[in-house]
């Protein structure tokens, strides 16, 4: 495991890289209490039938949401203690800031770009669902 002091000194690429890597050892249990805490979720939805019938868009979301939330787990674990103020001088954390969101909006703005590409596919797509469905 590496020290603090090692994580701070990392680059936010790598620590991308990090995030990403899928070789992370997660505990076993992790998918027990997630698969708990959606149980008890869809029971207390349903008034205790436990049986919801799901779309295939929320059912990717909570897969989604199960494996985001086991990334994170998984990078808490890595990194260990909580994390401590990393700079004395202002401007060099602020400089640092705005390099973080910088990476964020430039990754964000690709996201988007990607989105805006799929918009028309999805659009033909729910309108030849809807001449199907008679709408």
């Amino acid at each position: 495991m590496k020290q603090l002091e090692e994580v701070e000194n990392m680059s936010l690429e790598t620590l991308e890289t990090i995030a990403g890597d899928q070789s992370v050892k997660i505990p076993p249990t992790l998918d027990g209490i997630i698969a708990d805490t959606l149980t008890a979720a869809a029971l207390s939805e349903k008034g205790g039938t436990g049986y919801r019938k799901r779309t295939p868009i929320a059912r990717y979301c909570i897969v989604g949401s199960a494996a985001a939330a086991a990334a994170g787990l998984a990078i808490i674990l890595t990194l260990g203690n909580s994390p401590r103020d990393t700079f004395d001088d202002p401007a060099i954390a602020y400089a640092q800031l705005e390099k973080t969101f910088s990476l964020m909006s430039s990754k964000i703005n690709a996201g988007i770009e990607i989105a805006s590409e799929a918009k028309p596919v999805i659009e033909k797509t729910n309108e030849a669902i809807n001449k199907i469905n008679g709408k």
